[in-house]
């Protein structure tokens, strides 16, 4: 074969190559975001879906909290989920393990840091 058709098939491999590499990386971040939306119970799915109306999960938090009931202690698992929008602007949906709705925060624009908007949920939840 010539040298020059090997350069020329080369060169053609490299070129598509590096947008399907691109495209993979992509994808194993949304596979990533995917794992921790399955990893919900079907109650918290049904919940967080009413909420998303045209924008995409970004982010999926779990944690386990012990809610005060009056005097009594109780157990439970906290689903934070953060959606973007597509005017740029976030909310934030807090669910429990039943599905029910304990805290939605709207950012517009997106323009606070997570720090300021986990202090600021940690704020209301002791009040």
């Amino acid at each position: 074969m010539n040298f020059k058709a090997v350069l020329f098939f080369l060169a053609l491999i490299v070129t598509f190559s590096a947008p399907l590499q691109a495209e993979s990386k992509g994808r194993k971040d949304r596979d990533k975001d995917n794992d921790e939306w399955h990893k919900m119970p079907p109650k918290v799915q049904q919940t967080v879906a009413g909420h998303i109306a045209g924008g995409r999960v970004f982010e999926v938090k779990t944690e386990d909290m012990v809610l005060m009931d009056g005097s009594k202690k109780k157990p439970t698992t906290l689903y934070l989920v953060g959606i973007k929008k597509p005017n740029g602007g976030e909310t934030w949906v807090i669910s429990d393990k039943n599905g029910k709705v304990i805290d939605v925060d709207y950012i517009e624009g997106g323009s606070e840091l997570e720090e300021d908007i986990d202090n600021e949920r940690k704020e209301r939840r002791r009040r």
